[in-house]
Formats: structure tokens, C-alpha cells, sequence
């Protein structure tokens, strides 16, 4: 059986909607604060990654991130840009 465009278009996007209504489960002081320890255990964990923290510009970390793996490589999350 063939799907249609459309069918196969709004399973998609049913599926994006879905991953991204939970991109305002933090508030900004609780995002920050994820982030800021997501980044920490990363640096305590990994010599390399807390050298080139020091060394680089900005980081971006993403606290909380999601992965849908239906064949449609979907990838959300709420993430902070540290300078």
C-alpha cells in the first residue's frame, strides 16, 4: 500500500508537534540552572571538553533534549547559549 504525500506530511508534523510541546517545561532560571550542571558534569567527566570551554567563545548546551526515531530523524530540546 502507498501512502500519500499528505499522510506521510501531517504524520510529521503530528509528530514534531508532539516533541515540541514540552519545549516550555522550564522556566528561565530553571533552564539556566540544568544547563549550568549538564555543563559541569560534561567538563568533570571529560578533560578535553572543559580545556576547550575555557578556550572557546560561547557553548551551547542543551539540558534537555528528545530524539524521535520513527525514520524521521526529529531532534528537539530547549537549550542556553553561555558566553
Amino acid at each position: 500500500m502507498r501512502i500519500s504525500f499528505w499522510v506521510k506530511w501531517s504524520l510529521c508534523l503530528a509528530v514534531a508537534a508532539a516533541c515540541l510541546s514540552d519545549a516550555a517545561a522550564f522556566s528561565k532560571p530553571e533552564l539556566e540552572r540544568e544547563a549550568r550542571g549538564a555543563l559541569s558534569k560534561v567538563y568533570s567527566r571529560n578533560s578535553v571538553a572543559a580545556d576547550l570551554g575555557r578556550r572557546c567563545l560561547a557553548v551551547l548546551v542543551f539540558p534537555d533534549a528528545h530524539r524521535v526515531g520513527l525514520g524521521l530523524a526529529i531532534q528537539t530540546g530547549t537549550g542556553v547559549l553561555f558566553f
